[in-house]
């Protein structure tokens, strides 16, 4: 019987990390196809504001969005099992609520600021908004249907927002003209697509909407609080990294040109996101295996067992990060002859170590899940604040010494000094706890 279980189980898991891997291949394909298209349409300078302005929405998805994300992630597991699934859902909605009207808030006072200084960035700033308030629904139920394991929903979405942001993004080129305001709206116009298909699939799910919201109150104020105060160092790194990722695009128009940026861009997206995605893959569908694992956080053998998964986690990160640093020191002349238009092609030497970088990054990222395992994740905030603030430093250092160049190997550093850094804080909480509880 106990075989027959294990067996049903591992059949299952494997078919979620089928599912997982479609969606993100999909959502990898979606990206490259984009870089493609987009580059044939756009020239480098039009293509660097489009990168400048989508630098601001990462910034937002990273430190509003993120959160609620790995809240969501933690949390819902527990409140399924006590039969609260429905009041943590509320809860997570509500917190998005008001992150969606901040959002609102300020831009309302950026597009003042604008119209007295340059009034000509507003089409940028305007889609730049658009994007940012549906990805903060679009991400938040992400999240939610990623805790439920509702692996083919996320899977397909994964796959859709790539594909309908470029698809939206070329047709209103297409029609309007070649500049980045115009593609920032058809991003904004995919995304919006999305979101409503999003939004019909989580209606549709009973497990979300388990228990009237009036009679479960209490309980939602619980996990709000439980979510907010889980969730608020997210925020504080979450700042430190959008400022590194942006960084360089803004020290390279700073102390170069438009043009650089779109030409960083473009190697961005071929190097840069494929093996993020990739990872990103692995970690989406251990996290919930390994917070299971870990139960509430509050035993010491079951969050040592979880820690254990953790570090396969990140070996195998590694070892890919590896594999396609050298795949991609062997083959960039052809990887950017199929993946962007002749204008680009300059810089395919750099494509090795821009892989190298965002292996090394993703690599950090799951050795963050290390910290996750336990209900209080301030033990990630000094490396994860520390390293990104000290890449964002190395980022301006490498634009104004040496280009683009400098900002490559910048994000090389960076890469590895946030992995060490925050695999080496997890394994002193882990001795920690150790010590704590043995004493």
């Amino acid at each position: 019987m106990k075989d027959a279980t294990g067996q049903s189980r591992a059949v299952r898991l494997g078919g979620e990390l089928v599912w997982v891997s479609i969606g993100q291949g999909l959502a990898a394909l979606g990206g490259l196809a984009g870089v493609r298209f987009l580059t044939e349409v756009l020239p480098p300078q039009a293509y660097g504001q489009l990168a400048l302005g989508m630098s601001v929405v990462a910034a937002v998805q990273m430190s509003a969005l993120q959160p609620l994300f790995e809240g969501s992630l933690r949390f819902f597991r527990t409140a399924a099992d006590s039969g609260q699934a429905g009041a943590l859902v509320a809860a997570v909605l509500r917190l998005t609520t008001r992150v969606a009207l901040f959002e609102a808030a300020i831009a309302l006072v950026a597009f003042a600021l604008l119209a007295a200084i340059n009034p000509q960035l507003l089409g940028v700033a305007v889609g730049v908004v658009a994007v940012s308030l549906i990805s903060t629904w679009t991400v938040t139920i992400s999240g939610l249907q990623n805790a439920a394991r509702h692996r083919i929903v996320v899977a397909w979405h994964d796959g859709l927002t790539q594909w309908m942001r470029f698809g939206a993004a070329i047709v209103l080129i297409w029609l309007i003209g070649p500049y980045g305001s115009v593609a920032i709206a058809g991003y904004a116009i995919g995304s919006a697509l999305v979101l409503a298909s999003q939004i019909a699939f989580l209606r549709s799910s009973g497990e979300f909407l388990q228990s009237s919201p009036v009679a479960q109150r209490d309980e939602i104020r619980i996990w709000e609080s439980k979510v907010r105060a889980y969730a608020w160092p997210f925020v504080t790194w979450g700042l430190a990294i959008s400022a590194q990722i942006a960084s360089a695009r803004w020290a390279l128009q700073f102390f170069g040109t438009s043009e650089t940026v779109g030409l960083y861009s473009a190697l961005h997206q071929a190097g840069y996101y494929p093996l993020v995605l990739f990872i990103g893959v692995l970690t989406q569908f251990s996290a919930p295996v390994i917070f299971r694992r870990a139960g509430p956080g509050s035993d010491p053998t079951q969050t040592n067992d979880a820690r254990q998964l953790g570090w396969i986690l990140i070996g195998t990160a590694l070892a890919f990060t590896a594999l396609a640093t050298g795949i991609a020191a062997l083959s960039h002349a052809l990887v950017f002859a199929t993946l962007v238009g002749p204008e680009y092609r300059s810089v395919s030497e750099l494509l090795p170590w821009v892989v190298l970088g965002s292996g090394l990054f993703a690599s950090g990222q799951a050795a963050s899940v290390l910290g996750m395992v336990s209900a209080d994740t301030r033990s990630l905030m000094l490396p994860r604040v520390g390293s990104a603030l000290f890449g964002a430093c190395l980022n301006g250092f490498g634009a104004w010494k040496y280009g683009l160049t400098g900002v490559v190997w910048a994000g090389v550093a960076y890469g590895a000094i946030s992995c060490a850094w925050v695999a080496g804080a997890a394994a002193r909480e882990r001795h920690r706890v150790e010590f704590v509880h043995g004493a």
